[in-house]
């Protein structure tokens, strides 16, 4: 069996856990013959049995499902965040509303055999759409031991500018632990909270690859990691990640 995986951007987090980070050791355990390639380099579907879209949401994404149709290809959805419910204070919300895009969107998970999701909320999401949605959850291949927390007291955040308004929700805490709690370390990694005034307790660390920023959290190992996540529709799609990430 021969599977076309297609991303957006092979690198990011998205394809770490769900397509281009699992092709190798899926390839292995199936069988299959996996090749991952971005939505701008496709080039047609020919000797292909299965096309696995990530994250489908654009019109030439639609074109590719309804080509799949007409050639026999069977179509594989996977959807890793409730795109159906972009809150409108969320910096990718004009990206994904318009009723152009939704209908995109729809489109590729009403077309699809199957569409994978990370969670019950995804599935409850997508389900009206596709009754063939099925919960896969994310996981981290290591052959590394279950690590231990460091010595060091840092309480850290990782995140990028799509989790602003989240971190902001519970800024005022955030400050009051800072001020009190002197002897831990607060780190941000990724995005910089500019609300935070220069505690000489709170450090920033540049955004990296995802290869190097799972390297480096293996071996940073916070003693507790901090996910505040404002409570509305799509941040209960979120999956569980972090949790992955700090354990």
């Amino acid at each position: 069996m021969k599977i076309l995986f297609l991303n957006y951007d092979v690198r990011d987090a998205c394809s770490h856990y769900r397509s281009a980070g699992i092709a190798p050791n899926l390839s292995l355990q199936s069988g299959a013959e996996i090749t991952v390639s971005e939505y701008k380099s496709y080039n047609g579907l020919k000797g292909y049995d299965v096309v696995m879209l990530q994250r489908p949401c654009t019109a030439d994404a639609l074109l590719i499902c309804e080509e799949a149709k007409r050639l026999g290809v069977k179509v594989w959805v996977d959807e890793d965040d409730n795109l159906l419910a972009i809150p409108k204070h969320h910096i990718n919300y004009d990206a994904y509303s318009g009723l152009e895009r939704q209908r995109c969107i729809k489109g590729c998970v009403k077309l699809a055999d199957v569409v994978t999701v990370t969670n019950k909320a995804l599935q409850d999401a997508y389900m009206p759409y596709n009754s063939n949605t099925i919960i896969v959850p994310n996981a981290l291949m290591s052959d590394k031991p279950r690590r231990k927390a460091n010595d060091k007291n840092t309480i850290a955040w990782r995140g990028g500018d799509s989790h602003r308004l989240d971190l902001m929700s519970v800024a005022t805490a955030i400050n009051a632990a800072t001020m009190r709690y002197r002897n831990w370390t607060f780190a941000y990694m990724g995005n910089k909270p500019v609300f935070l005034p220069k505690y000489p307790n709170v450090e920033h660390i540049l955004p990296m690859s995802v290869k190097d920023y799972m390297e480096y959290m293996y071996n940073f190992a916070p003693k507790v990691l901090q996910v505040p996540l404002v409570d509305d529709e799509f941040n209960r799609g979120k999956s569980e990640i972090a949790a992955i990430e700090s354990t």
